[in-house]
């Protein structure tokens, strides 16, 4: 009995070590495994996070300075755009002779406000006159503010409307009438149209009336001060101007009194002549020259670039006119 004890505790024990081996090695091989998964699993996303977070800080921040980029343009570039236009309603008509009664012929009998007469009214033919003015004048700048663009060298049915204008000017020398001060509204700047056809609505009154979309306006007064002549029994005017006299010009910009741009200038003599205002600026439209008028009543004022003489086939020298470089409206009241 005891020496067959012996084996067989040999053989357990032996039984036992196998056992205990085998278990240490499945251990020793699943530890290892695990140990590696986990950090991997966990560190794959987190790696994700930091790429995508700068990723979208990169092209967050690239958008933004983009927009900046666009912004800092825009902002430099509305700097030469134009504002928006000034509405300015068309001239009225102004009599030469303050508060006559106005005539006209009815089925063959004169007429005024006070009922048939037996002739023509006091102040008739004067009356007719500057009603054929203001309408002639009108038509030009209602033709104009219908174009799309002005060419003064190609335009032949607004040059001969022009022309003829200019046919029926009475006044010596232009450049120096008092007419040339006062308020005015651009339609053709620098030789180029600037106005539009516009409509607008009195407040008080219900029905349209035609006006005109001007970029800015003009105010041209004597640097001096005011001069006025002698009273009349029209009534009392501003002094006409001499030549080397120093007139400002401002810009008046929207439909405010701000004055945008202002300049001056000494009238020339010679009235052909066109001069530089002085420190005037504008950064679309460009220098403005004044001078060389050809043409101004209440309710335009057309001038030309200097005339230029041309050699003709029989070796003589002709003046030719210059282009139409500015036409502007009366915007008085």
């Amino acid at each position: 009995m005891h020496t067959m004890s012996i084996p067989r505790l040999s053989l357990c024990l032996g039984l036992f070590l196998l056992i205990f081996r085998l278990e240490t090695i499945e251990v020793s091989a699943w530890v290892p495994a695990l140990r590696n998964n986990l950090p991997r699993t966990a560190a794959t996303p987190y790696r994700r996070h930091v790429v995508t977070s700068i990723y979208s800080t990169v092209k967050e921040s690239s958008a933004e300075t983009t927009s900046t980029t666009e912004t800092s343009s825009a902002s430099s570039s509305s700097t030469t755009q134009r504002q928006p236009p000034i509405a300015v309603p068309m001239p009225t008509i102004q009599y030469s002779v303050p508060g006559m009664k106005l005539g006209w012929k009815e089925n063959g009998v004169w007429m005024d406000e006070d009922g048939p007469r037996n002739g023509p009214p006091q102040n008739f033919w004067r009356q007719m006159s500057d009603e054929r003015i203001f309408n002639s004048n009108l038509d030009l700048i209602k033709d104009l503010l219908q174009m799309n663009s002005f060419d003064a060298t190609n335009d032949d049915a607004t040059n001969e409307m022009i022309t003829r204008l200019e046919k029926t000017n009475s006044i010596r020398v232009p450049t120096l009438n008092r007419l040339v001060l006062g308020d005015w509204a651009p339609i053709v700047r620098g030789g180029k149209l600037v106005a539009t056809a516009a409509i607008t609505t009195a407040i008080d009154d219900a029905e349209p009336s035609a006006a005109a979309d001007v970029p800015y306006r003009f105010n041209t007064q004597r640097t001096a001060g005011p001069k006025l002549a002698p009273k009349t029994h029209y009534g009392t005017f501003d002094e006409h101007l001499e030549p080397g006299e120093e007139i400002t010009v401002q810009e008046l910009s929207s439909s405010s009194n701000a004055v945008a741009s202002s300049g001056v200038l000494e009238m020339p003599s010679n009235k052909n002549e066109n001069k530089l205002v002085k420190g005037y600026e504008n950064a679309i439209d460009g220098d403005l020259y004044i001078g060389g008028i050809t043409y101004v009543t209440r309710y335009i004022m057309i001038m030309r670039q200097e005339a230029q003489q041309q050699e003709t086939t029989e070796d003589k020298k002709e003046v030719v006119k210059g282009p139409v470089t500015e036409i502007w409206m009366r915007t008085d009241p």
